[in-house]
């Protein structure tokens, strides 16, 4: 399948109605009556002033960062137990600490965390044998900050150690 098809497979399996997640086409007007909708169901006005300076994520994000959030979330469930509380801890630090940002990085945000969903739905969902993660490049370490290669240092070492932290075992197996 194409890509622009993937992203509606990837986008119908995870339930996503077509006003809803990623947008796989569907019309301006259709779009705009979804965000009027979304709109209409928000309480107080978004877009305050923040004591950082920035401003509050902006109200159309809301429902699309839920959805995102919530999309990640059940993409876990295909993960190996330790990986996925791993990855489940990791998206609900990243998007608590993400809260407050301004509308530039809110939108670098989502779409880096989509593009993370579409590519760990093309590694689930496959009929070979499961192979998680993604090698970089030089050029993409460059462009990470330090404080960046230190979480992407830190995730690493947390992914391929085994960690009494996150281990899930079977209620059923009695401890030894």
């Amino acid at each position: 399948m194409a890509g622009g098809g993937e992203a509606a497979q990837y986008a119908g399996a995870l339930g996503a109605s077509k006003g809803q997640g990623l947008e796989v086409g569907g019309s301006r007007k259709r779009r705009r009556k979804a965000e009027r909708r979304a709109q209409a169901h928000r309480e107080p006005p978004r877009g305050r002033s923040s004591e950082a300076g920035g401003t509050v994520m902006p109200g159309p994000h809301v429902s699309r960062v839920r959805a995102l959030y919530r999309r990640l979330l059940v993409l876990h469930r295909a993960l190996p137990p330790d990986l996925r509380a791993l990855g489940d801890q990791y998206v609900k630090d990243e998007f608590r600490r993400h809260k407050d940002v301004g509308r530039e990085e809110a939108l670098r945000f989502l779409s880096e965390w989509e593009r993370y969903a579409v590519a760990l739905w093309r590694q689930t969902n496959t009929v070979e044998k499961m192979q998680l993660g993604a090698c970089l490049t030089k050029e993409q370490l460059d462009d990470f900050s330090e404080e960046q290669i230190g979480q992407l240092q830190e995730l690493m070492q947390e992914a391929t150690k085994p960690s009494l932290q996150f281990s899930v075992r079977d209620p059923a197996t009695p401890k030894a």
